[in-house]
């Protein structure tokens, strides 16, 4: 099973994707004990930016020590890179052999000041002759998996070999540690999920999903053969859970780039009706483009208002210039039903026209705004 995870986690990396979050937890298991990644929330494009994990007290367990200085005082982010990935499943791999969570009996400062310290779980067991050998190679992996400092830590690649190699001489599923385990039998390998899974069998690795800035790529090329595979490209990264693939693949149904036919009236509201999901799905997980979207593709009703302006006020928030125009223009003219208000929309216009948003620079200089003046620009 270890082996299986092992495998999946590899494959991730192949198409530049980090998990962000490997535990027990987010391992399923087959009736078949076949192993499957789950739960792909935080899940991000190793080139992506990491985004704030909302509850830390649920991941400390298996974080890496270079993670954890963003939780000292006057700390600075950390980037989350392969190696972290690596520590994480060492301690995975821990929580799997001894079936129960890492420290499970210390609180988040503790767990901090514990690890920060170069200190980690004991690798205890009761002597086996049968798998001694084994069970000292595995408990080698882990430690070699958590090693304090990430340049000292094994490679995925030569976990994976480490672990083919163990395969084939054979391991308890379980260690019996010195000390009771507090799990059931059931639970040793966290058996639930909450999102997209991640197929482990065989076949998977002869399937090559293609990366997605390649998508990105033959979609900008705009020819329709490059178009059909961008469109495949999208759907197989939404599958697992990247949000900026939600947000192409639900742009492709909102204007039709997935067919080369015309779309009649009929198939336009259905398929408009699907991208709605899809971006909300994207917007939810935090993708600006998705957020901007989500918000002029709901109907224009009353209904919708608060959502719509939630919405685009997130998608600004997070640094969308598109959004802001859009805002400066709302709140200056009082679109949509929504109040004049000519401070705040001043503030999106300053903020839009200072990413060089074309539209903003042009209605500032048509209403001699200087975008560079902040007084306007910082007041809510």
């Amino acid at each position: 099973i270890a082996h299986g995870i092992c495998r999946g986690i590899l494959y991730l990396n192949s198409v530049g994707i980090f998990h962000h979050d490997l535990r027990c937890r987010n391992v399923m298991i087959t009736s078949f004990m076949e192993p499957k990644l789950a739960n792909f929330h935080f899940a991000r494009m190793m080139t992506d930016p990491s985004i704030n994990i909302s509850n830390i007290l649920e991941v400390i367990n298996w974080m890496a020590p270079e993670k954890m200085r963003e939780y000292a005082p006057n700390s600075v982010k950390i980037p989350y890179t392969q190696k972290c990935e690596i520590f994480s499943f060492g301690m995975l791999l821990w929580e799997f052999a001894y079936g129960r969570t890492p420290y499970e009996n210390k609180d988040m400062d503790s767990i901090i000041k514990h690890v920060m310290n170069g200190q980690r779980e004991e690798c205890s067991y009761i002597h086996d002759p049968k798998n001694d050998q084994a069970i000292k190679e595995y408990i080698k992996i882990v430690r070699r998996a958590w090693e304090h400092i990430e340049e000292e830590r094994i490679t995925i690649g030569e976990l994976y070999l480490e672990l083919t190699g163990l395969l084939k001489k054979g391991i308890p599923n379980r260690f019996t540690p010195t000390e009771s385990s507090s799990c059931p039998e059931t639970s040793t390998m966290a058996i639930k999920g909450q999102m997209t899974e991640l197929k482990l069998d065989d076949d998977i690795f002869s399937e090559k999903i293609l990366p997605l800035e390649e998508g990105i790529r033959l979609h900008r090329t705009g020819i329709w053969e490059n178009k059909k595979l961008a469109f495949g490209c999208f759907k197989e990264n939404s599958k697992l859970g990247n949000a900026t693939a939600m947000y192409w693949y639900a742009r492709y149904f909102l204007d039709g780039h997935y067919t080369n036919e015309n779309r009649s009236e009929e198939r336009k509201s259905l398929d408009k009706a699907k991208a709605l999901k899809i971006f909300k799905m994207a917007a939810d997980e935090d993708n600006a483009d998705a957020q901007l979207l989500y918000a002029f593709t709901l109907p224009n009703t009353k209904r919708n208002r608060e959502n719509f302006l939630s919405y685009l006020k997130r998608a600004a928030d997070n640094g969308n210039d598109i959004a802001m125009y859009h805002l400066a223009d709302i709140y200056l003219n009082g679109k949509r039903n929504i109040p004049c208000n000519k401070q705040l929309g001043l503030r999106y216009l300053k903020l839009s026209a200072l990413k060089k948003n074309e539209l903003s620079l042009r209605l500032a200089k048509a209403m001699n705004v200087n975008i560079y003046d902040s007084n306007d620009a910082n007041d809510s």
